[in-house]
């Protein structure tokens, strides 16, 4: 006779004898196992989600920290450390993280994040698995930008007056824009002015400058 498994079930669990109970004992177990394995291989999807998730917001937050010039290596770690749990907390999933391992490098200006969770299981713990190990990476480079300009100025006598003085204001304007102590040592900028006749100083008295139109 065929009969579906939940009747089945049904049929062993009403029974009243001890053979009965047996069997619907050893039945019982193989079918607990398989629903704690497939509500844990859920669980298991979320949380590495939920890691990945954490770890990406961690190393984007790094990253940024990395193109700021006034934080050191300290503040970027605390930074990603922060950005990581507080990811976790908010995703809600039982997960247990210590700090994940962070690796700055300066030179390729990138961040690599490392994290090792542990998710406690559930019905699966009957077949002696108590938790299961979850890992997520990531790395990013910062988008850090190296800028070497010149200023050529014109202070010839057409300059005189006001525009003398507007030039300079702009040009120490853009020096302030352009360098901050964000930017640190990456922009440097030359400022080169030009005028109908240039004082070379003592040093160079006897400097030959040729005539555009000859050759030396």
């Amino acid at each position: 006779m065929r009969m579906r498994p939940t009747a089945l079930l049904r049929s062993l669990a009403a029974a009243r004898s001890g053979a009965t109970a047996m069997i619907y004992a050893i039945v019982l177990i193989p079918v607990l196992a398989g629903a704690g394995m497939a509500l844990d291989f859920s669980r298991i999807n979320t949380g590495q989600a939920a890691i990945s998730d954490a770890v990406d917001a961690a190393v984007l937050a790094a990253t940024r920290e990395l193109s700021d010039a006034t934080r050191n290596d300290a503040d970027i770690t605390a930074t990603a450390i922060d950005f990581f749990h507080a990811d976790l907390i908010s995703a809600g999933v039982n997960l247990t993280c210590p700090d994940p391992a962070i690796t700055i490098d300066r030179t390729a200006n990138s961040v690599q994040i490392d994290a090792d969770c542990d998710l406690p299981s559930t019905m699966t713990s009957i077949l002696g698995v108590d938790q299961f190990a979850l890992r997520a990476s990531g790395n990013a480079t910062a988008a850090i930008t190296y800028l070497n300009l010149a200023l050529i100025l014109d202070v010839s006598g057409s300059m005189a007056g006001t525009k003398l003085t507007d030039l300079q204001t702009a040009a120490k304007s853009a020096i302030n824009t352009l360098i901050t102590p964000k930017t640190g040592d990456r922009v440097r900028i030359s400022v080169v002015p030009y005028s109908e006749a240039i004082n070379i100083g003592a040093y160079n008295a006897d400097a030959f400058m040729s005539d555009p139109g000859h050759d030396c």
